[in-house]
């Protein structure tokens, strides 16, 4: 007797539950069921008497199942092919890992051009990146939802859409709303807070400030560059070895154009990157004559015609909100008067070598002192109009040379001094 092959068929469902243990050549019927196996080693033969289906060479070849009960096959493994034909559409059952078994009501089509597997619009690519086109039938209108976790890639990630759109990439957040983040594709703009983006890049906070934070190492610049082309021609921020905010010209916080310390005294100008006052001017004297005349540092012009327009410059004080103390510029419509006006009901001072030499008084009275003695010119007084020295007698207001005086002259002297 020849040596038998075990082999193990489950059948379920068919008319109960048959299970045979079938030899090298065996036929078995059950319920009119009539399975044929050739079982001569190396091909194996298969014959279905029912369905008239033949296989050989391991393939097995299922057509056309139309029994009431269902046809089981547990734990197959195929290393050859395996064909399914002959189904119609949601003729398939799937059993998934969570046991939940659902019907395909779906078309399969494979592509060996492009290597995809169509999933009724559904792109997947076996070598090749997966693709997912919702863009049409069942899927037209859906949403791609995940659990929490991370997204992955290990070489290039690419969102790129079919048309452009204004709002062709959102972030939202739970409620809905205004967009985190939204991208418009038609005019290339980014929108944080806005669904709308007017700019290259738009940031919107409807319900209080909107901030931008630039944030570096503690030894490290934090900058903002602005170029044209492809040179950098602007580069402010805030420079880390002082925490000064700085604008200087190139890639880098360089030479410095403006400076504002800490402490807010600005310096403008090259070489003006340490203030020693509010404000400080610095750089070389401009060359040649500007209106007309050699240029100072600072440039002060009005854009009218009008009296005043002009104004040089105004001194104020903080007191009572705001106080002007002092005015220096034009006091005439042709803007060629020029005056120096002090603004309050006090004395104006003149100084040289940090001594005073003229004082004008509120009411109009000006004293000249060079010194040693003081000259008065009384202005409006009835009394008199002249001059006083500290070393003159009372009542005396001039003392004559000694010499003679000319004919004509409305002072002369007879040569002793009276």
């Amino acid at each position: 007797m020849k040596k038998i092959v075990p082999i193990l068929l489950v059948l379920a469902t068919l008319a109960g539950i048959a299970t045979a243990n079938l030899g090298e050549r065996h036929i078995y019927d059950r319920a009119g069921a009539n399975f044929k196996l050739l079982a001569s080693r190396d091909p194996n033969n298969w014959w279905d008497d029912v369905n008239d289906v033949y296989t050989m060479n391991g393939l097995l070849d299922v057509v056309d199942v139309n029994a009431t009960g269902t046809f089981d096959v547990n734990d197959v493994n195929v290393t050859g092919d395996f064909f399914l034909s002959g189904f119609t559409e949601g003729s398939v059952l799937f059993i998934g890992v969570d046991s939940n078994v659902a019907e395909d009501n779906t078309n399969f089509t494979w592509t060996d051009a492009t290597d995809t597997l169509d999933v009724n619009g559904m792109t997947i690519s076996g070598t090749r990146p997966i693709g997912l086109d919702l863009s049409s039938g069942t899927f037209a209108t859906a949403s791609i939802k995940l659990p929490a976790g991370t997204i992955q890639s290990t070489g290039d990630l690419v969102f790129q859409p079919t048309v452009d759109s204004t709002t062709a990439w959102q972030w939202l957040d739970a409620d809905g709303g205004t967009p985190v983040l939204n991208i418009d594709t038609t005019n290339e703009r980014v929108g944080i807070g806005i669904v709308s983006p007017e700019t290259d890049f738009h940031i919107k906070n409807s319900a209080g400030i909107a901030q931008l934070l630039l944030q570096s190492l503690a030894t490290s610049d934090a900058t903002i560059r602005i170029r044209n082309g492809s040179s950098s021609k602007w580069t402010f921020g805030n420079d880390a070895s002082n925490d000064e905010f700085i604008i200087s010209t190139g890639s880098i916080l360089g030479t410095p154009k403006l400076t504002i310390l800490q402490n807010g005294k600005t310096g403008i100008g090259t070489g003006a990157n340490a203030p020693n006052a509010p404000l400080e001017v610095k750089g070389a004297k401009p060359a040649g004559n500007v209106g007309g005349f050699q240029s100072g540092m600072l440039h002060v012009t009005g854009s009218g015609t009008a009296e005043f327009s002009n104004s040089v410059i105004t001194g104020h004080s903080a007191y009572n909100t705001n106080t002007q103390l002092w005015y220096l510029g034009s006091t005439s419509s042709s803007n060629k008067d020029i005056a120096f006006i002090n603004r309050q009901n006090a004395p104006m001072h003149f100084y040289t070598n940090n001594t005073s030499r003229m004082t004008i008084e509120s009411n109009g009275d000006m004293s000249l002192f060079n010194g040693a003695e003081r000259r008065y010119y009384d202005v409006g007084n009835s009394n008199y109009v002249g001059f006083k020295a500290p070393s003159l007698t009372a009542n005396q207001i001039w003392v004559l040379p000694i010499a003679d005086g000319d004919p004509g002259s409305v002072l002369t002297t007879d040569g002793f001094g009276t």
